[in-house]
């Protein structure tokens, strides 16, 4: 499936302002700073402690090995020039945690945590999320 980048970019204005249907969302102010910080930090900042010590001894490194052997991935890093981060923040996103952990929820997959935030309009959490979010803003510049 192609992706229409542009209609994604026009969506969000210079001011950092997400226009879904319905009230603006603001994500990012002007002045935002980029994170320093790996994907992986910035999940598990995002996803918090109980998430971190149940989830991420298996998936961090399942999804490195993954982006780093993966013909797929390899070939969508090549063609879109897409850093190692931006790969791990797709494939995070994408992620069903309720396959690495025999106890896992639905409610603990990142993108259903992440969609559910936003769809609150969930300020506090959105804050939490950003610099998780912003390897994806990235993704769609170039």
């Amino acid at each position: 499936m192609e992706v229409n980048f542009d209609s994604i970019r026009d969506k969000i204005g210079e001011d950092g302002v997400v226009m879904p249907t319905g009230l603006p969302l603001v994500l990012f102010p002007q002045n935002f700073q980029i994170p320093t910080i790996s994907t992986s930090t910035a999940l598990l900042r995002a996803m918090g402690n109980t998430w971190e010590s149940e989830y991420s001894p298996i998936l961090i490194p399942t999804v490195e090995s993954h982006v780093e052997n993966s013909a797929t991935i390899s070939d969508l890093r090549e063609s879109r020039n897409l850093t190692f981060d931006e790969c791990c923040a797709i494939t995070y996103y994408t992620c069903d945690v309720r396959n690495l952990n025999p106890n896992g929820k639905m409610d603990h997959c990142p993108y259903r945590v992440l969609n559910l935030s936003m769809a609150k309009r969930d300020m506090k959490q959105l804050n939490v999320w950003t610099p998780f979010i912003l390897f994806g803003i990235w993704i769609e510049q170039t």
